[in-house]
């Protein structure tokens, strides 16, 4: 099937009328200044720069260049046009004005309340301001805009007319989807038809037995279709007109490209657009209230008139849909007259309520008495609104207009019965009110981390809204347990937070419904079929009345989002039970946002235990050797304080290895390792492997002093420990050297200059025999350590 023609667009002749030809230029060679005072005289917002010798377009001067060039080194009367203007491309062009999509584009893309409209010849012809622009254009202009592909599913399950309906009943199932679209077999591109999950149930409630029929014998053929260059307004109209939900989408080839949902067009207009089409109906519901306001104000003489001279026509009066009356100003607005819709209106007989004050409440009759006063003070009209009780005992809304007859304490005019309007209003507000909560709670989500702030936030809020004594967030445990992570409460209520709760009766009979997006609502508890266990806690926990969504993390629940009525029964409204359901995946969302915050913070963790830790030893690697000292190094340097490297040796530790074999050397190195980190009080020191048998000791903040004390320490831990070495020619246990170097950075030096001069002092104490230390400086005179005592002298 064809798609429906579509409305046109804004044309081009209505964008060249409102593009302003009256236009300020200005030269490339002028000044800053000078634009500024171009800019501010004729309180424009763009000024474009024109070649004085061509007259070409050359560039564009808006407030934000103005703002550049007062932060710029230069002073304005010094800095050219040329410095800072947007280039040429910063323009519309000409042939563009009949394409409303690009104008839209270009002025998003150029952020531009106004562009130049230049010609082929690279000539300007006007400026066209954006809400001109916008002027231009109707709501629906935004749906004719966009097309098909851009919003369409283009992953589409499809399925062969052969298989059976058990197989497609099994595909929407396991893939949760609502929908197939059944192709050719030979053909598998082309759509012959769509199979929707309801035409399932429908089928098997006539025929129970048919779950080996072909689906050809349900599906809804000839598919109806729509092209991938077609608009959103052309698909709405498509659905209405066949009283679908979803559209094919095909391409020039008729092959199947997406499908197109209802959902897919709300979700068309971004939050941008959205506040454009309000803007436009807020314009367009002004002008419609002014119309109306006359034609009322007309019909309103009109009505004062007839109840003056033509009080005969009674009859006739009576039967339009509102009351027009006479009553009293003071007191109590005693009824004098009033037409044959006054019993319908108020469910009374002309004459059986004396005093119109007393239907109306108390609180809206004072309110309206004020108002009506303030407007004959002001001989003015007047027009208020309050409640009356009918006679059937409920409420209704009416509109009272009317005003003082002239040297009389006598008022005129009609009431209308506008309580549709109100419930209307009632609803809208209630839908802004949900719709402005999940945006907020969607925009904490965004910017915040924190579970915990979120989930009270969106507490607090749904608690408001629903103006209900509890809301809580109801965290679910592996062991059966759940606790209360979040509470609001009104002021008189009984705190819950933190406590644990089980209740197993509930979620065995509620965990499988829940978890299919189940809602559960117990308007009172006192009344409803509840098990005795499940009744007993609610009671336990003051609750009358309960509204209960699941939050779910992945494929389980997480835990619960409840609202309780602790004093009162409560029926829960369809809109309030929405706005549950939307907080609850909202928070869902929150809730594996954290979990993978969670996951990424250890992935973190781990990736940076691989990159800077040794795997052998289990200390520093020289990559964490390298950024650290450099670090320190430079910290050093700023605050001017010493830091010490000491490089260390094993001794020996070839021949180590070849007398005990590779696996123990690996096992020593460990050792050796763990020691040397053990050696180190201080938390900012670091032991690193620096390759092979070498490590390095970084000590910040260490003088010299400090850096023989350690390693002395490190020398009596070693000798203690007495490691077999009989392959050493020094001593009959395992041995380490040690090269010490401390500095003072200055800004000129470079670390390699620590680096040398530690090698260099572990060179000198292998030289003198190893067992030793040696300290080198480019400051100080070379020092040499005494050899560690040999572990019978220790002892000795």
């Amino acid at each position: 099937m064809t798609s429906p023609l579509s409305p046109p667009l804004a044309s081009y002749s209505s964008l060249l009328q409102v593009v302003k030809t009256a236009v300020q230029t200005i030269t490339p060679q002028a000044t800053m200044h000078q634009a500024l005072q171009h800019i501010q005289r004729d309180q424009g917002n763009c000024l474009p720069v024109i070649d004085p010798m061509n007259g070409m377009y050359r560039g564009l001067v808006t407030e934000r260049e103005l703002v550049k060039a007062i932060a710029h080194p230069l002073p304005l009367a010094e800095l050219t046009v040329a410095d800072v203007m947007r280039d040429a491309q910063t323009h519309l062009d000409l042939a563009t004005l009949d394409q409303p999509m690009q104008v839209l584009h270009a002025f998003r893309q150029f952020r531009c309340n106004a562009l130049p409209v230049v010609d082929r010849q690279g000539r300007l012809q006007g400026i066209l301001n954006r809400q001109d622009f916008r002027n231009t254009l109707e709501p629906t202009d935004l749906l004719k805009l966009k097309r098909a592909e851009e919003v369409m599913v283009s992953d589409v399950r499809v399925i062969s007319p052969t298989q059976s309906l058990a197989e497609a009943a099994a595909i929407l199932g396991a893939e949760e989807i609502s929908c197939l679209v059944v192709v050719r077999e030979a053909e598998p591109d082309y759509p012959l038809g769509i199979l929707t999950d309801q035409d399932i149930l429908n089928h098997y409630q006539q025929t129970p037995n048919s779950a080996t029929l072909p689906i050809q014998a349900c599906m809804n053929a000839p598919v109806i279709t729509a092209q991938t260059q077609d608009s959103i307004w052309q698909i709405h109209t498509l659905m209405a007109q066949h009283q679908v939900r979803r559209i094919v989408i095909v391409n020039k080839q008729g092959k199947l490209a997406g499908l197109v949902t209802q959902s897919s067009i709300l979700w068309a207009i971004d939050s941008q657009e959205a506040g454009w089409i309000i803007d436009l109906l807020q314009i367009e519901l002004q002008q419609a209230t002014s119309e109306l306001r006359a034609s009322l104000s007309q019909h309103q003489a009109l009505t004062a008139a007839i109840v003056q001279r033509e009080l005969q026509y009674n009859k006739l009066l009576g039967q339009l849909p509102a009351v027009i009356y006479q009553r009293s100003l003071e007191p109590d607005w005693r009824l004098i007259y009033t037409s044959g819709y006054w019993e319908t209106l108020s469910g009374y007989r002309p004459g059986m309520i004396g005093e119109m004050a007393s239907l109306i409440l108390p609180e809206d009759y004072e309110r309206a008495k004020l108002q009506i006063q303030s407007a004959i003070l002001q001989k003015q009209p007047y027009v208020v609104e309050y409640r009356c009780r009918h006679r059937n005992g409920t409420l209704i809304w009416i509109q009272d207009r009317g005003q003082r007859e002239p040297d009389q304490q006598i008022l005129s005019g009609i009431l209308l019965d506008v309580t549709a309007q109100r419930r209307q209003e009632e609803l809208l507000q209630r839908y802004l009110q949900r719709e402005l909560l999940i945006s907020t709670i969607s925009q904490n989500i965004r910017r915040s981390l924190d579970l915990t702030q979120v989930m009270q936030s969106a507490a607090d809020d749904v608690r408001q809204i629903l103006q209900t004594d509890r809301v809580l967030v109801f965290r679910l445990l592996p062991n059966g347990l759940g606790v209360v992570e979040v509470e609001s409460l009104a002021h008189t209520e009984q705190s819950i937070l933190g406590r644990f709760i089980q209740d197993p009766c509930f979620l065995d009979n509620l965990s499988r419904k829940l978890t299919s997006g189940y809602t559960a609502t117990i308007s009172d508890s006192h009344q409803a079929k509840l098990h005795p266990c499940h009744r007993e806690l609610l009671l336990n926990l003051n609750v009358r009345a309960n509204l209960v969504v699941s939050i779910h993390q992945n494929e389980r629940i997480w835990g619960l989002l409840i609202a309780h009525q602790c004093h009162s029964p409560r029926l829960w409204l369809t809109d309030e039970i929405l706005l549950l359901q939307r907080i609850g995946e909202a928070l869902a969302i929150a809730v594996n946002q954290a979990e993978l915050y969670q996951q990424l913070a250890q992935a973190n963790q781990e990736l940076q235990q691989l990159v800077y830790v040794d795997g052998l030893t289990q200390i520093g690697n020289r990559r964490q050797f390298t950024d650290l000292s450099l670090a320190e190094w430079r910290r050093a340097a700023r605050e001017q304080t010493p830091i010490s490297l000491v490089l260390v040796d094993i001794d020996y530790f070839k021949l180590y290895n070849d007398h005990y074999g590779h696996q123990q050397g690996d096992a020593i190195l460990y050792r050796i390792a763990q020691q040397l980190a053990a050696g180190l009080q201080r938390p900012g020191d670091l032991a690193t492997r620096y390759g092979g048998e070498e490590f390095a000791l970084i000590l910040p903040d260490t003088p010299e002093a400090g850096a023989i004390q350690v390693v002395e320490q490190i020398q009596e831990a070693i000798v203690t420990l007495a490691i077999p070495h009989a392959a050493s020619p020094i001593t009959p246990h395992l041995t380490l050297s040690f090269g010490i170097a401390t500095l003072i950075p200055q800004p000129t030096q470079a670390l390699d200059l620590l680096l040398t001069a530690a090698d260099q002092a572990l060179y000198q104490a292998k030289a003198q025999g190893r067992n030793t230390y040696r300290i080198h400086s480019p400051t100080t005179v070379d020092i040499q350590g005494q050899p560690a005592p040999h572990p019978a002298q220790k002892l000795e």
